[in-house]
């Protein structure tokens, strides 16, 4: 199934909270809208895989990503969601998919995105105390205390 013939299909159910994005070949769907979405894409549409869950600093908001693929068919869908980078929050997807536990915690880690609803939400690569967020475009590379950090 092609991502156009998935959205027909989909936006019927979400109406102007979903659209197509032909650049990326991805659906993008607003926060709200987005347990719904990857609940209806797993249980209906077979996409019981999830393989990538990550954040893009974009000049305007935070874009996350979300990879699944279905086994069955080898078929693969990638969703996006815009997150204000005012509020700095997406749904946690945990509930969905366990292995998005330690995805959820690097994005936090890497870009500071709070995931509501996530069971244990901490650092996973740098220290507890670390301030900063080395994935963001504005964080700026500075020599590091290898001793802090062994």
């Amino acid at each position: 199934m092609t991502i156009t013939e998935l959205f027909n299909l989909l936006v019927p159910v979400y109406n102007d909270k979903l659209t197509l994005s032909t650049d990326s070949n991805s659906l993008i769907i607003t926060p709200d809208q987005l347990i719904a979405l990857l609940t209806t894409l797993k249980t209906h549409h077979e996409f019981a895989l999830l393989t990538l869950l990550t954040a893009v600093d974009q000049p305007d908001h935070y874009q996350m990503v979300y990879q699944l693929m279905s086994i069955k068919s080898a078929d693969v869908v990638s969703v996006h969601v815009h997150v204000n980078k005012s509020t700095l929050k997406a749904p946690s997807i945990v509930s969905l998919w366990s292995a998005a536990n330690v995805q959820e915690r690097e994005v936090y880690d890497m870009f500071g995105i709070i995931f509501d609803g996530h069971p244990h939400l901490t650092r996973i690569l740098n220290p507890d105390d670390y301030t900063e967020f080395p994935l963001r475009k504005t964080f700026i590379l500075q020599s590091v205390d290898r001793q802090r950090l062994s």
